[in-house]
């Protein structure tokens, strides 16, 4: 893993392309979280050199996965690079999920307050303290109905509830990238208010509080539904319900392509997917109820 992060911030330094590393042996080496071992490394490339960046490691033989019909849909914030000869991923960013700013805005900042960590033997650029803190709570806080993630953000909220000028830097930094909102559970358990900044649309965080709101992709969906022109939106819909084979087969690429499991397989999808839509709806009559 660290010799993953190491090379992917070679490749971005000789190009004069600024890239941070982000999550994994960052927030261990930063004493936020306990080390682990890692299916992948995260790194962060402005927008603008993602495609370039992507061009220069698939001059080392790293590739992206192949096509999913999911990600053409309802896009991402990051790619997945792979190497037939490393056991390891290479996850690149361009931006993250509950930072709600222009993703520049972000990124500059995240840039100016950076630090460096040693990884493999090499100094590397990775985000700074706060701005790790701030990445950590909303990778647990956009799945607080897992366990394990429930778990994290406590454990981190344990490790920087006694670090006042840490947590100062956090709550300047998500009022500059936009996670005052989507970072309130967080500052609520520090028992800290924010500061006032960048105020999101408000379409972002109800797109952000349907993501949270289920254990699936149904909130995502839902989303992209509601941008789909109304002349293919039914089309579109049933795509969604019932996928054909062989989209099905791309986001289960081991499932056995047989039509009695293809069905069971795609009914149970269907039932997942009617529980999201059940959790988003009793969310939203709970935040309207909190409201009023």
């Amino acid at each position: 893993m660290e010799l993953a992060a190491a090379l992917a911030s070679h490749v971005a330094a000789r190009a004069s392309i600024e890239l941070l590393v982000i999550k994994g042996p960052v927030l261990a080496a930063q004493g936020l979280r306990a080390p682990r071992i890692y299916a992948d490394i995260d790194v962060w490339v402005p927008q603008s050199d993602a495609e370039r960046f992507v061009d220069l490691l698939g001059d080392q033989g790293w590739h992206e996965r192949g096509p999913s019909w999911f990600l053409e849909r309802v896009g991402s914030h990051s790619f997945t690079l792979i190497h037939d000869a490393w056991p390891c991923d290479i996850d690149i960013h361009v931006r993250f999920p509950g930072m709600l700013a222009p993703d520049d805005v972000v990124f500059g900042e995240l840039w100016r307050t950076r630090s460096e960590v040693s990884l493999a033997g090499r100094e590397v650029q990775a985000t700074g303290r706060a701005a790790s803190v701030v990445i950590l709570a909303l990778h647990s806080l956009r799945q607080i109905w897992d366990v394990a993630r429930k778990s994290e953000l406590d454990q981190l909220i344990d490790r920087v509830k006694d670090d006042a000028e840490l947590i100062e830097a956090v709550r300047r930094l998500a009022s500059i990238v936009g996670a005052n909102e989507t970072l309130a559970p967080l500052f609520e358990a520090l028992g800290v208010k924010t500061l006032t900044g960048f105020a999101p649309d408000p379409r972002a965080l109800r797109a952000w509080d349907g993501r949270r709101a289920h254990h699936s992709r149904t909130g995502q969906w839902l989303e992209f539904l509601t941008k789909t022109p109304r002349r293919a939106r039914a089309h579109e819909f049933w795509m969604i319900i019932w996928p054909p084979r062989e989209l099905y087969l791309q986001d289960h690429p081991d499932a056995p392509d047989d039509r009695a499991h293809l069905f069971i397989a795609r009914l149970r999808r269907l039932l997942k997917g009617a529980n999201g839509v059940m959790r988003i709806a009793i969310q939203k009559v709970r935040t309207r109820g909190s409201a009023s």
